[in-house]
Formats: structure tokens, sequence, C-alpha cells
């Protein structure tokens, strides 16, 4: 079945409440897959049927997000999926240091001058977004035309451009093979290879999971679709939950014609979600006849639930800065007359309207923070500790001494290189060739510290990360570094919240060591990003970082043709996004546009072609 939730339907309650039915039918959870894209959505189903289901253990429940479930059904039978035992992920930070590297050896990144260097930059990251584009898109090394079409559509297709592409990537795909790594984008396309090479285990794993539901399906790309096919088999125990008018991550390979191919593929039955709960009907009204000039979607009308008195208001001003002011007067307002400023929102389609509208608002000292996709795991101090529990799980992991050599008096890049290739000429791990490495008395010290290191958190499990980072002098090495005392503080702060993180996550586990290191990184790596504002502050984010949470009040910023909608953008994605900015309001909804903006000067730009697709009887122009 193909369940089409729009905007506020309670799909969530829907999901939730079948499979509390099934299993009060008589099903044994464990047989029930449900997949989704984030460990906060995985975690919400978790304990909203459990709460359904007083008596039931939430961990016999199937539910993980994609990526979670490929990683940990990839760890332990590596072997069926062409990995070795002690895989470890890398992280975003490793690969650009790695692309960067290999790009270096190619004479990609030679230039001096400060401007051709931000050029090659450029294009060598160019180069990883099209390699990830690839993956996403289900394509491989051996795809030439889906190569050339991508670096066409991001780059060009020139042939310099094809060989760059190529022998970044080679040396790339060779470096995670030679040191027992893989990344995020790998994971999907792992899985569905050993689910097609190995007959065996596709049918062991059909027989695991006679039932399965996808969550937010019109998220789904190509590889992740595939691996729906292939878990499903024959089974018409099936279900994608999703709405294709919020489709709005093409830019990683989402395809909402995946609710299409889902229901002509398996000949799935369509039922409609169409009652919003959540916004008033002016709001509701309004976004459902803007989104009906897509053509690609499926044919569907909300129906508001909740009457609406409020009309969305439409700001026109000549100027960017006098409507940042104005935006910020009317937040004023709102506060002043009593709605909590965690209830209210600003949205914009990209980052850069965010210093403009930051300096309306302090300058009337209304709190406010911005949601910038900052993740835990991006901080250095976190880095440096999950360095230390790959090399745990994985000796081979290059990368991550790397990284926890910063550390290490002594060890320097010409160290490592020595160390690194002593090891592949001796056929050795990395930390088995610390003690032959012929290197300097020093550096051979520091790195011994770290093997000895280490070799705790293989034996002892992640309960003694901060101990072990501890005895390898984190806190002097960041003492040293920072010359902010409070900023060492809050990495140490940091430090000894991870610690407490894994702590609970791990409380009363019987786990092995391994097991427990496997149990921390899916808590830590494998999870979509999402911010959490405090408490009392007014948000400014991203459309795309507020997909799936709501407001009473939201003002959308930038709503000028060539802003938003983006001028190079997909003309039905940048709908859908201005769909989901609007169906974020429950009460109020205001749209700002301004002929010209402070960080563009010289543009003046006309409002935007979405503000006419709004019916004007739910709509006021000020």
């Amino acid at each position: 079945m193909l369940v089409v939730a729009g905007a506020g339907s309670g799909k969530t309650t829907a999901v939730v409440g079948r499979a509390a039915r099934l299993i009060l039918e008589g099903l044994d959870p464990t047989k029930h897959l449900m997949l989704t894209f984030t460990r906060k959505a995985a975690e919400e189903m978790r304990e909203r049927i459990a709460k359904q289901l007083p008596g039931i253990d939430p961990m016999l429940l199937q539910i993980y997000t994609f990526h979670s479930f490929c990683w940990k059904t990839i760890r332990k039978s590596p072997g069926l999926f062409g990995c070795l035992p002690g895989l470890t992920l890398l992280l975003d930070d490793d690969i650009d240091k790695l692309f960067n590297k290999f790009a270096k050896s190619r004479g990609l990144l030679s230039a001096t001058d400060p401007a051709a260097k931000r050029k090659q930059q450029r294009f060598v990251n160019d180069l990883r977004t099209c390699y990830g584009v690839l993956r996403n898109e289900g394509g491989t090394l051996d795809d030439a035309d889906m190569i050339a079409d991508i670096l066409g559509r991001f780059i060009d297709d020139s042939a310099d451009t094809l060989t760059a592409f190529n022998g970044l990537v080679t040396a790339y795909e060779e470096y995670k093979a030679s040191t027992n790594t893989v990344d995020f984008d790998d994971l999907i396309g792992i899985m569905v290879h050993g689910l097609r090479k190995e007959p065996m285990l596709r049918d062991r794993m059909r027989a695991q999971f006679p039932y399965l539901t996808v969550d937010e399906s019109q998220d789904t790309n190509l590889p992740q679709f595939q691996l729906v096919e292939l878990l499903a088999g024959d089974s018409r125990n099936v279900v994608m939950v999703g709405d294709d008018d919020q489709a709005i991550y093409a830019w990683r390979g989402a395809r909402p014609e995946n609710l299409q191919d889902f229901k002509s593929t398996f000949g799935a039955k369509v039922a409609y979600l169409m009652n919003n709960y959540r916004s008033q009907s002016r709001i509701v009204e309004s976004a459902g006849e803007h989104i009906s000039y897509n053509i690609a979607r499926f044919e569907k009308t909300p129906v508001p639930i909740r009457a609406g008195a409020e009309k969305l208001k439409v700001w026109y001003l000549e100027a960017g800065a006098e409507a940042a002011k104005l935006l910020a007067k009317s937040i004023q307002s709102a506060i002043r007359n009593g709605v909590a400023p965690g209830e209210i929102a600003v949205l914009y389609r990209t980052n850069r309207a965010v210093h403009l509208l930051k300096r309306a608002l302090i300058a009337l000292r209304i709190p406010h923070h911005i949601v910038n996709g900052m993740d835990f795991i991006e901080q250095a101090e976190i880095q440096l500790a999950i360095a230390a529990g790959r090399l745990a799980l994985n000796p081979r992991d290059a990368a991550a001494l790397t990284r926890l050599s910063e550390l290490a008096d002594g060890v320097g890049e010409k160290a490592l290189e020595s160390l690194f290739m002593h090891a592949t000429d001796a056929g050795l791990s990395i930390l088995e060739a610390i003690p032959t490495a012929k290197l300097s008395a020093k550096a051979l010290g520091s790195l011994e510290s770290i093997r000895k290191g280490i070799a705790r958190l293989t034996e002892d499990g992640p309960l003694e990360l901060f101990s072990v980072l501890e005895d390898l002098g984190i806190r002097a090495y960041f003492t040293a570094k920072d010359k902010d005392k409070e900023l060492t503080a809050r990495r140490l702060a940091a430090l000894h919240e991870l610690q407490n993180m894994i702590n609970d996550w791990l409380a009363g586990s019987l786990m092995d060591a391994e097991s427990q290191w496997d149990e921390v990184f899916d808590s830590l790596l494998l999870d979509t990003k999402h911010n959490d504002t405090p408490d009392g502050q007014v948000w400014l984010s991203t459309v795309h970082q507020a997909k799936g949470l709501e407001w009473g009040h939201v003002h959308v910023w930038g709503l000028s043709d060539g802003i938003f909608p983006l001028s190079h953008g997909d003309e039905e994605e940048e709908r859908r996004l201005s769909y989901v900015a609007i169906t974020r309001a429950k009460d109020v909804c205001e749209l700002w546009h301004a002929k010209e903006y402070p960080d563009r000067q010289g543009q003046a730009f006309s409002r935007s072609r979405f503000i006419g697709e709004l019916p004007k009887h739910h709509v006021e122009f000020n």
C-alpha cells in the first residue's frame, strides 16, 4: 500500500497505529522492519508504539534509519558484502582531506595565487560532489554515460574533467579498500550489491522481515528504492508512506517518482491522508492551490480541520535592510502580544540571508538561534574521540590515526607516510606496524602511547574512552592550542558529555567491546543532522532544515525571483520548498520580498512568481 500523507495530516500517528495493530493481532514485533531517515523519527515511533502497547519491550521493535539498518547488517556479516571484519566509517572531514591529498598529488591544487587557489579548490569540491551524486543515483565508475551526464550538470563534460574525476575517485576507492573503511554514501550501495549477489542472504532477510514500512518515502533515492524492492520480494505486506509535494532533497538524489514507481511495480493500492490538523484553513488552502501548479504529482486537495481568520501577509519593500527591520518589528510585536519566541521561525532558501536578519533581530534585542547544521560530531574534540574508537575497531584506519596523531609529539606528515608505507610493505595493520617502524625515538614513543591506549579501548570498550584520551594528553593539547581558556573548558565539557552519552547508551549492557563500539557509532554517526533550538528563542533556519517542524508564526524571507525560487533551480523542486515553508505555519504566515538586498548589490529583483500562485482572497498585500 502507498499512503500519500499531506502536510500536518498525522502521518506518524497512522504509521504507529498500524504497527501497534499488527502486534495486537499477533505479529511478532521483530518481523516488522520500519525504515526512516533520522534517528529522532525512529525513536519517536518506537516510543509511541511502546506507549500504545505498555507490555512490549521497545527494543524488540525493528525501527532504523536506512543507513543504520545497512550498517548493522553489513557489520554483522561483512564477508557476505565483500567487506572485512572491523569495517569503519569515514567522516566528511576525512573525505575532504583525502580528496585534497589525492588532488595535490595530481597537480589539481598547485596554484599559489589566492584567486586561482580558490578556483582549484572549488573544482576539487565539485568533483567530490559529483562522486556523491553518482552513488546516490545508483551509479558506479563503470557507468561512463551517467558520469558524463553528472559532470555536465555540475561542472562540464570535457575530457580533462573526466580524467580528473576518474583519477581522484579511483585513488579514493583504492584507499578505502586498503584501509577497510567506507563512507556514508557507500552503505546503501554495498547492501544492495550484497543482496543481489547472495540469494540465500536475500531469502533469509525476506523471511526475517515479512512486513516492511518505509517512512518519508518521497525522500528515497534510487539505491534506497532498490533496497526496498530487494527486501520486499513478492511480499504484499509493504507500506510506503510519503508526500511527493514535500520532496525537497533532489540535490542528494531523492526521487519523488519512487512513489509512482512503487505503485506500478507492486500494484499498490493508494490511500490518502488529506486532513490537515496543523494549520488554519487559509494557510492550508493557500498552500494547496500553490502546490497544484506542479504537474508531476499525485492529485490531492488538503482539507483544513482548523478554522482560520488571519490572512497570509505579503510584504513588499524596496530595500532588503528595511524589510529585515520591519520583519524584526513584527516579531517583537508578536512576542509583546504573548507569542513565545520559540513559536516563531524565519525561514529562507539559503544561508546567505542570515546575516541581514540577525542584525535586525539583535538591534531589537530579540533572542534568536541560527540553525546552521553544525553537528556535535563536527567538533574537533569529538572527532578526536571518534578517531580513537575507530582505531579500536579497525587498526587499518589510516585516516583515524592521522587525526589522533594530533595528540602525538614529533609525529608529522612524513612520519605517518613512512609508517603507512612500512605497514603496507610488511603486510601489517597500521597499529601492528608501529613497533618496527623506522622513525625517530620521539615519534615512536608518541605512537606507541597511542597504540597502547587503543589496545585498552579494544579490550575494555567505549566506557574507557575519556580516560584513554586524558592519558594521551588531550587536555594539555587543547590547553596549548586554544588561546581562549573558556573554549578549552567547553571542549572538555563536550568530551564529558560524550562519555555520559556513551554511559547512558551502554547502561546495563552485556555486549562485548566490539558490539559496544558498534552501538556507539550507530548512535553518533548514522543520523541525518537535526538541530533543536534552545527554548525561548526565535528560529532562523533554511527551509531544508525546517522539514518536519512547525511553529505558530512563520516568516518566509526572500520571496524574490532569483532568490526563491533560485534562478538555476528546478521550478517544481523550488515550489515544493515554498510549499514546505508555508505549511510549517500553524496560525500566522508572512511572506517577505524586497527589490534590492545588501548582499546582492547591483541586482534588482521582481516579486517571486510563487506569490502570484496564492489565492488572492486569502492574502493581504502590504
